[in-house]
This record gives C-alpha cells, structure tokens and sequence, in this order.
C-alpha cells in the first residue's frame, strides 16, 4: 500500500503485510539519527558549494580564488568541528582562521559574528570602539570593506548630516563626542583588491 511519513511527508509504497506485522522500519529519511545538526550542514553544504560550484554566487570569491573544500562529504566535516571544538549554540559561526586558507582540518573553528567579520579579507579593524567612529559597527565594517578610509568615513558622516539623510540626529550626535585620535594599538585598513601594490599593504594605518 503507498504510505506517507507524517514526519518528512514522503511517500513511498510498504508491503501490507509487513506493516500490519510491525516489520517495517518506517521511513527511511526519518529513521536515520542526523549525524550532525541541520544548521551545521546546511552551513558547510553552503560552504562546499562556494568552493565547488561554478554558478554559486559565492563561488568568485572561494572556489575561483583557490580556496577548497578540503573534506571528503560536508557530514565528516561537521563531525570533526564537534569533535574538535564540541557544539556550539547555532549563534556561533565557521570561521576560516586563515581567510585565504582552505575549509580543512587546523583552518575552521566557530567564531561569533563579531569576530567573523574583522577575520575577512574585506578589512583590517582589530579593535571597535563607539567613540571613534561616527557609525555603527556594522556600517563602519561596510564601509571599510568598500574601500574607504577612517577619514572618508568619518567625512562621509558630516555629509550625511549636512544633507540630513536618515538617521542624520544620531550621526551628529556621534560626531559631537566623537574622540578623533585614537589609540596606536588600533589598526585600520580598507579593502586592498589583489592589485593594490605591496606597498599599499604595508602602508601607515588609518587614523
């Protein structure tokens, strides 16, 4: 007779006598035990297609750049992060330690997003304090990953109180109080693109 898995709604047909004698083990997606949490693998599934799939959107900026998958399935890969690190609560994201290093064994860790972000190649801010910044951290790290300096960030904010754009009273207010030189132990580098010079690299942070 067709049946249908009131768990996963598949259906599939089960000999009658079997199931009327209990023999039938049920559906098979659902009577497997996951292995590793759903989050987790559609996460790193995420990741694989990056690396693997031409038509991934995200592919450009992995799989084009050299950047591997370096597991044999994305379920022997989620097996070894809880192996190594244990689970996590689904807040805490895969972090490659090396952003320009692979998804492989001594590369990946779970990270908040906070330091997920400053991790990317995008840019370079080792510490965030409100009262150097007119923004947001977010935006800040936005606009750093577009290319701007702290100085064209900070001169894009009294251009967006100027023009009273949205959000233009909390701007002022951040520019009011806002502290402008900052620490020396503070790094910040906008996006560099592969063309950039070595010396643009290793050029004095942004103040």
């Amino acid at each position: 007779m067709l049946t249908e898995c009131a768990g996963c709604g598949a259906r599939r047909w089960i000999d009658l006598d079997n199931l009327m004698r209990g023999r039938s083990k049920g559906c098979p997606r659902c009577s497997q035990p996951r292995r590793i949490p759903k989050w987790l693998d559609r996460r790193l599934t995420a990741a694989k297609q990056r690396c693997e799939n031409p038509k991934d959107k995200g592919y450009r900026n992995y799989g084009a750049r050299g950047i591997r998958f370096g597991f044999p399935s994305v379920t022997e890969a989620g097996q070894y992060m809880i192996r190594e690190f244990g689970l996590p609560t689904r807040a805490m994201e895969i972090d490659r330690i090396d952003a320009n290093g692979d998804y492989a064994p001594g590369n990946l860790r779970f990270a908040d997003h906070r330091t997920n972000c400053v991790n990317q190649r995008r840019c370079v801010l080792t510490r965030y304090e409100p009262k150097y910044w007119p923004y947001a951290y977010t935006t800040v790290i936005r606009k750093l990953s577009d290319g701007m300096t702290r100085d064209e960030i900070i001169r894009d904010a009294e251009t967006a109180v100027s023009e009273k754009r949205k959000g233009w009273h909390t701007i002022e207010e951040r520019l009011a109080f806002m502290t402008y030189e900052m620490p020396e132990d503070i790094i910040v580098l906008p996006y560099r693109t592969s063309s950039s010079t070595t010396a643009d690299t290793a050029a004095t942070p942004a103040r």
